[in-house]
């Protein structure tokens, strides 16, 4: 009876200051949560720049900067190109419009890979380059543009 009792008063003593301990570190959670939040622009106007309904369709990066979701591989691709663990490949071919004319016609594409925790820096390189606005929200639009000028740069012309 004895080992209870002491139980008893050792859960009296300590339960108030590890029900203080939770509510502080929870606390403090919230706060660097916040803290961290703050820096990206308002979920409203990422809203309303991206054109989208619903904060689903949004996707936080590290930086401060926002994005429509499933843009991010796209992004990694051209990191890739910068840290020179892809290279773009250019390939010139010719087809046809709807009325029978020839067209020359320039593919590019990417082989190779990013690594974000040996390459950082092309990442970040990437983000600000995009974001020709400055307001930490990269468009489809932004990230092509600055696609096509990685593509035109980096692209090495296969010998025929």
């Amino acid at each position: 009876m004895e080992i209870k009792g002491l139980a008893k008063k050792l859960q009296d003593k300590i339960m108030p200051y590890a029900v203080a301990g939770v509510l502080v570190f929870t606390g403090c959670t919230a706060t660097n949560q916040n803290t961290i939040r703050g820096h990206y622009p308002s979920e409203r106007k990422a809203m309303k720049v991206l054109e989208v309904d619903n904060s689903f369709s949004l996707e936080y990066l590290d930086g401060g900067y926002i994005i429509l979701r499933g843009l991010e591989e796209h992004l990694m691709t051209l990191a890739g190109v910068y840290a020179g663990t892809a290279k773009v490949r250019v390939r010139r071919t010719t087809i046809s419009n709807d009325e029978g004319e020839e067209i020359s016609k320039v593919i590019y594409t990417v082989e190779g890979f990013y690594n974000k925790e040996t390459h950082p820096e092309a990442m970040r390189r990437v983000l600000r380059e995009s974001d020709t606005d400055r307001n930490r929200i990269i468009t489809e639009d932004e990230f092509k543009i600055l696609g096509r000028k990685i593509f035109e740069r980096y692209a090495k012309i296969p010998s025929d």
